[in-house]
């Protein structure tokens, strides 16, 4: 399925004025271009709109431990795409969500969480407060059985309340 077709074709037209942004996805391969294999995910910079697979992330339904790495998967790539849609480059600064990736491992590598400067980014366009995001974030981590990405949450969130 092409992007720029799902991008412009679909979305754009269709995107309230009132709205943040607007997110697709779909179980199908995306490509940007006939030459292109396959990408997890495109959005706009500009446009607030953006579209994700979830065709390449496994079988969830093999088991708790592939259920979990699914989910992970797509929380990593809507959560990049949607950081695209409020106008976030890719980060070559530090491991960071909004990292780029060119296929399975390179994503699975990136972390969940944000940079520094991305978070700081995130907070100034959306004006969310980075204590209670890491509480809700920690407790989300916690019921979906993502431990190491809630310990991450906790321990950003106990440096965070020590410098208030």
């Amino acid at each position: 399925m092409r992007t720029t077709y799902v991008l412009s074709g679909i979305l754009k037209p269709r995107l309230q004025e009132d709205a943040a942004a607007c997110i697709a996805l779909t179980a199908s391969d995306l490509y940007p271009e006939d030459s292109w294999n396959f990408v997890f995910g495109q959005a706009s910079l500009y446009e607030r709109v953006g579209v994700f697979s979830l065709a390449r992330y496994g079988d969830p339904d093999l088991g708790k431990a592939e259920f979990n790495l699914c989910l992970l998967r797509t929380i990593k790539v809507a959560t990049h795409e949607t950081g695209h849609m409020f106008s976030m480059s890719h980060c070559i600064l530090y491991e960071c969500n909004m990292n780029g990736s060119n296929n399975l491992q390179e994503s699975d590598a990136k972390p969940l969480a944000l940079c520094p400067e991305c978070q700081a980014k995130l907070c100034w366009a959306t004006g969310a407060d980075p204590v209670a995001q890491f509480k809700k974030l920690a407790a989300f981590c916690k019921a979906q059985g993502l431990t190491a990405e809630q310990a991450f949450y906790e321990k950003s969130l106990q440096a965070l309340e020590e410098c208030r």
